[in-house]
């Protein structure tokens, strides 16, 4: 018996842990950031002093904050690629 194709399981469970992995990713990229400016802002500093410190801009931060938010809930960041209409 020759098997020409793997069960469909097998591919979901391949794409959502390419998924997993992604926001793995992201929250790598995003928390170390969200989380000193965290501190330093409960520190009493201002957002311009916070920015310098870190090195991202505080609509940045948003961002961040709003991704790993995002994360926690289980909703995957959206892609970056470009959509294009072909008609």
């Amino acid at each position: 018996m020759q098997i020409k194709s793997l069960h469909k399981n097998i591919y979901r469970l391949s794409t959502y842990s390419l998924s997993q992995q992604k926001c793995e990713e992201h929250r790598k990229k995003c928390e170390p950031s969200v989380q000193k400016w965290r501190k330093i802002k409960a520190a009493g500093r201002a957002d311009a002093f916070c920015q310098t410190i870190v090195g991202i801009s505080r609509a940045t931060y948003c961002r961040y904050e709003t991704i790993l938010k995002q994360l926690d809930k289980g909703i995957p960041p959206p892609t970056r690629r470009p959509y294009i209409n072909i008609p």
